[in-house]
């Protein structure tokens, strides 16, 4: 609140550019929060989509190697056939250890995060942001903070998040 006091005009503009970088910060929070969450969901999507379909892919691989190995035993002198169930069996067995690196042993059903974490998360891009700062090493800092804010918020872990 202002006094009697006069302001030059210089302090006016800028009292005026600090209220209009404080509503752009909370803008830019309010936005992280939303790409925050959108992440969160791809990430929980594509889980479900390598629970649900992945082994699919894996079990189709494997028929497919079974086929060219009864296909080699039938033809045992064949080398296309005896090439083909080489290759597919490689494949199979290169596709199930993917899918096993690949799927996340946890529950990959969505939960909507809490407003507590929202909250957290939307102060945390407040402080952290790495476009609020010219240093190109403070930039840096923050970006490696951020990555690890979003990787935690997509998590729903709280505690992780209130260092």
């Amino acid at each position: 609140m202002r006094s009697n006091k006069r302001y030059l005009p210089e302090e006016i503009e800028l009292e005026r550019k600090v209220s209009e970088f404080k509503e752009k910060q909370s803008l830019l929070a309010d936005c992280e929060l939303e790409l925050a969450d959108i992440r969160s969901k791809l990430f929980q999507f594509e889980q479900m989509y390598i629970k649900r379909i992945g082994c699919l892919y894996v079990e189709l691989d494997q028929l497919q190697a079974q086929f060219y190995y009864a296909e080699s035993l039938r033809n045992p002198e064949d080398p296309d056939i005896n090439l083909k169930f080489r290759t597919s069996k490689e494949n199979a067995e290169k596709s199930k250890s993917e899918y096993d690196n690949k799927i996340d042993k946890s529950e990959t059903g969505y939960t909507e995060p809490s407003n507590e974490l929202k909250s957290l998360y939307r102060k945390l891009a407040k402080d952290f942001h790495p476009d609020l700062v010219l240093n190109e090493k403070e930039k840096e800092r923050r970006s490696q903070i951020m990555r690890r804010v979003n990787e935690v918020y997509a998590k729903g872990d709280l505690e992780l998040l209130g260092w």
